[in-house]
């Protein structure tokens, strides 16, 4: 059975989990509280920087349009 620390460097390295190797990492998630636990933790984090990128892409491209209409203006009083 994989220790501990092995399963949280496939989990946070995202390691392949092919054959054997996927078995022994489900089997030991399934035994292991404490590696489910970090496994949620990881999929809780990953999910949170992802809609932080996506609000702060958001908020850019609309900061971005608000300048461009501005400098429109600007060149159409001129």
């Amino acid at each position: 059975m994989l220790s501990c620390k092995e399963v949280a460097t496939i989990l946070s390295t995202g390691e392949p989990r092919g054959g054997m190797r996927r078995f022994h990492l489900r089997f030991h998630l399934m035994m292991c509280q404490h590696c489910r636990r970090f496994e949620r933790q990881l999929k809780a984090l990953a999910t949170g920087l992802r809609d932080h990128v996506d609000r702060t892409v958001e908020s850019s491209e609309a900061r971005l349009s608000g300048l461009v209409q501005e400098i429109v203006q600007r060149e159409s009083r001129d």
